[in-house]
């Protein structure tokens, strides 16, 4: 019996900020005044958006989510942290 991949339940704010065009700041503000629903996490703190409010908000607000648009997974480190890393070690 092969275990099936965890589904995730929502979207990141890095996922939302995305798809709205938006800082991950500007998201968690929006989160924080109850504008966006979905809860955070309890024990990291993390907060989890329900794609129908970003969907509801985007519309009532005019902004038209793309295909192009959807929440993407992430890739690993960035290439500045890890040019930084890089020169950490070499210092060493």
């Amino acid at each position: 019996m092969a275990l099936e991949p965890r589904k995730r339940q929502g979207l990141t704010t890095g996922d939302v900020a995305r798809m709205l065009g938006v800082s991950k700041r500007r998201v968690a503000t929006l989160f924080d005044q109850g504008v966006l629903t979905g809860y955070k996490h309890p024990v990291i703190g993390w907060r989890v958006i329900e794609r129908e409010s970003v969907e509801g908000l985007a519309k009532k607000s005019g902004i038209e989510l793309s295909e192009g648009m959807e929440a993407r997974p992430r890739r690993g480190r960035s290439r500045k942290t890890t040019k930084s890393f890089k020169r950490k070690l070499a210092s060493q």
